[in-house]
């Protein structure tokens, strides 16, 4: 069985976001420490403009994706809209196409040359008649 090779990309990759954990949580770290160091007043105001920021982050994710759901359906509409008046104007042109299938064509090409055997014949019996 084949073992898949890390690539220097997924290394790479890899790296960064262990690195960005890291970052992350020494960020975190830092953050509680500077709160801890904070007198009680401004600790509970700070705390207060976190909450202001996350409510504030919250309600423009609610709305982004309020936006994108209603661009996504009116895209949606438009192309609906658009596909069906193409369907509209096709379809009278479409209406006065007669086009024959293979098996129409099949079939004609039998009866023709069921004709053609049946002339053939008949030319084949008038010339030794008239003889």
């Amino acid at each position: 069985m084949a073992t898949k090779k890390k690539t220097k990309a997924t290394t790479l990759q890899s790296r960064v976001n262990e690195l960005q954990k890291t970052a992350e949580k020494t960020l975190r770290q830092g953050v509680e420490r500077t709160f801890e160091l904070l007198p009680p007043a401004p600790r509970k105001t700070v705390k207060g403009w976190v909450a202001d920021l996350d409510k504030a982050r919250t309600n423009l994710r609610k709305r982004t994706d309020k936006v994108l759901s209603d661009a996504r359906k009116r895209v949606d509409r438009v192309t609906s809209d658009v596909q069906k008046r193409v369907e509209k104007a096709v379809s009278p042109v479409t209406r006065n196409f007669t086009f024959a299938s293979r098996k129409d064509i099949d079939s004609l090409r039998k009866r023709v040359d069921h004709i053609e055997r049946r002339l053939a014949a008949s030319s084949h019996h008038e010339t030794s008649a008239v003889a």
